[in-house]
């Protein structure tokens, strides 16, 4: 499922069942029908910092749980939510700073950095616990897992990809296109990516500024 045109398209050209629609518009004949649900990457931009500035976040967090709960089939083996997602962790930024531009922050600072990503993939961050509080009564947290550092191998590895792909002429003729279509999404991106690196900088040092998480839920009968 996703929101995606772009997304689907290539999905269903790999023979997948895919699903062109926000969560918040599944339909009604989709309820009790799945053994579990995985969020996998996505919760993180559920919530945009006007939604947490309006004091909304924990409403739709909510609102994702009990979407969730009604999905899963109550008689399954399993029952379980899983989700991979970023959190605020030794870095917090208020969400009136996020929706200020990135250039009114000195150069990589936290608020800057936030900023930036905020406009390259959009979304405020939970807090940790903020989903223990928001899945009750629908779902208990089995387990956690601190993935932090696992994300950030990853993201190096995408980092030295992408700066292979710059110079990699197969690479980048796939690249042209998008940049031509959308040159300022792709200047941007480029900039965050290559040159502030903010989204490697989530992740980096001994006390990184987010966490990652993977956590998995337990379905709690009604």
């Amino acid at each position: 499922m996703t929101i995606s045109p772009q997304q689907a398209q290539f999905c269903t050209q790999r023979g997948l069942d895919v699903h062109l629609c926000s969560y918040r518009d599944i339909a009604q004949d989709w309820n009790g029908r799945f053994d579990a649900v995985i969020a996998n990457g996505s919760i993180e931009h559920f919530v945009q910092p006007a939604d947490a500035l309006a004091g909304r976040a924990d409403a739709i967090y909510h609102e994702l749980f009990a979407i969730c709960h009604r999905m899963i089939d109550p008689q399954a083996d399993s029952r379980r939510l899983m989700n991979t997602t970023i959190h605020f962790d030794h870095v917090h930024v208020e969400p009136k700073d996020i929706v200020r531009s990135a250039w009114s922050f000195p150069w990589f600072s936290d608020r800057f950095h936030c900023a930036l990503l905020d406009r390259g993939f959009g979304g405020y961050y939970p807090t940790l616990g903020q989903f223990q509080r928001c899945a009750r009564p629908y779902f208990n947290l089995l387990k956690e897992r601190d993935a932090t550092c696992d994300y950030r191998l990853t993201s190096e590895e995408w980092l030295k990809y992408g700066i292979r792909s710059l110079v990699s002429p197969r690479q980048l003729s796939r690249l042209l296109p998008f940049a031509l279509r959308h040159p300022r999404y792709a200047t941007r991106m480029l900039f965050l990516l290559m040159v502030t690196q903010s989204w490697n900088w989530q992740f980096r040092g001994e006390q990184p500024p987010m966490k990652h998480l993977w956590q998995t839920w337990q379905y709690v009968p009604q």
